[in-house]
């Protein structure tokens, strides 16, 4: 069977706009069926070899040892652990007067998420890397939830504070099939931290996808989030499914 590089190094767009240079995710199962072994070099060179600068990600279950040292040894460096956690959707008795939560429809509603979005996350893969500016992960995440917007299969949706008619937090996810959301991204805008607004909009986005009939969430969250990974397990009462190691290989060819 034929292999083409481009199964296995998978063009990442968004990320490439953002960077300024070519970005790759590595497929993960395509990867494994093959004997990647002998050769991952041939593969990996047709893009090095024709780019300035590139950045290469890998997200490998933890299970596999064998491919994690492998790629190790070809360059990559350990950046994250990733957990993706699931958990049947279940209504909760708090009370969330004085909120409500509405899917995001209008551009003018978009720039305050995109404004909350640019200034929240403070603590992701690419915020921490010793190589890349940090700035890269404000942008990142605002291309992010755009995506999210103009995505039919995707939604972002506005946690609005009643009594001063402003959008306070926000979270988007994709629909995955009739029964199932995946959880993207979410955040408060940094005025309104530590006021429990991200426990309020847990809550409300819930009960929306309870009423659309989804029945199960997704999530991954990123060890260096810690104190948001807690909260999913002991309040919202997730489990961990699997444990992802992210290694990434920038290469400065200039």
């Amino acid at each position: 069977m034929s292999i083409d590089f481009r199964d296995i190094f998978i063009f990442n767009n968004i990320e490439a706009s953002i960077f300024g240079y070519m970005v790759y995710d590595i497929n993960y199962k395509s990867l494994r069926d093959i004997n990647y072994m002998n050769i991952f070099n041939n593969m990996e060179n047709n893009i090095i070899n024709n780019s300035n600068d590139i950045y290469i990600c890998a997200k490998i279950p933890a299970s596999d040892i064998t491919m994690i040292n492998f790629l190790e040894l070809h360059g990559y460096t350990y950046i994250e652990t990733q957990f993706e956690i699931t958990a049947r959707l279940k209504p909760s008795k708090i009370d969330t007067m004085g909120f409500i939560l509405k899917e995001v429809t209008e551009l003018s509603e978009l720039q305050i998420v995109l404004e909350i979005a640019s200034t929240t996350f403070k603590v992701d893969r690419i915020s921490v890397d010793p190589q890349l500016s940090p700035n890269l992960s404000s942008l990142r995440y605002t291309e992010f939830v755009k995506n999210s917007f103009f995505d039919a299969q995707q939604r972002v949706m506005g946690l609005i504070n009643i009594h001063e008619n402003k959008i306070v937090a926000f979270k988007t996810h994709k629909i995955e099939d009739k029964d199932k959301i995946r959880f993207l991204l979410g955040g408060v805008a940094n005025e309104e931290k530590n006021k429990g607004y991200g426990y309020i909009l847990n809550v409300l986005e819930t009960e929306y996808l309870l009423r659309k009939g989804y029945k199960v969430g997704i999530g991954h969250v990123s060890s260096i989030n810690i104190q948001a990974l807690s909260i999913d397990l002991k309040v919202f009462g997730y489990k961990i499914n699997n444990i992802f190691i992210v290694l990434r290989k920038i290469v400065n060819n200039k």
